[in-house]
């Protein structure tokens, strides 16, 4: 090999070589690892980000195509252990397989939520639908749906 050449005639210097040849790799590896989770976890940000402006309207059914877009983070975020060093990232996971895994769930809870606010901010409008008083289970029968 190279480097037994290099140090030749000091096996002292090939057990440090050997050292700082197996602390490198470690190093390379934890870089890996690190920059993949970095990248998963940014995909997450995204997400979140995504489904918080969605909450801001009515969301409609084809939002929850979003879940197949980020299938793969959510996949690495299940099955990976995740180091120490990133522990203080460990509650936008948490958020993040939790609004995942429920996302239908939340998503009818969200619009009952947006269409009881849209009531409220345009109760003039609604209360007054072609000069007639609307019940209110008039105004939500669709959003019930």
């Amino acid at each position: 090999m190279l480097y037994q050449f290099v140090i030749s005639g000091n096996p002292d210097r090939l057990d440090i070589f050997n050292e700082f040849h197996v602390l490198y790799i470690n190093i390379d590896e934890k870089f890996n690892e690190w920059k993949e989770f970095l990248s998963n976890y940014n995909d997450i940000e995204i997400f979140m980000k995504k489904v918080y402006e969605a909450k801001q309207d009515y969301i409609i059914h084809d939002f929850l195509n979003i879940k197949e877009e980020f299938n793969k983070e959510f996949y690495y975020m299940e099955h990976h252990k995740l180091s120490s060093y990133f522990i203080r990232k460990q509650s936008t996971i948490n958020s993040f397989k939790n609004v995942y895994t429920n996302l239908e769930k939340y998503v009818k809870e969200w619009n009952k939520e947006y269409v009881k606010k849209q009531l409220v901010e345009n109760k003039d409008l609604f209360n007054n639908i072609d000069g007639k008083f609307t019940r209110l289970s008039a105004k939500t029968s669709y959003s019930s749906r």
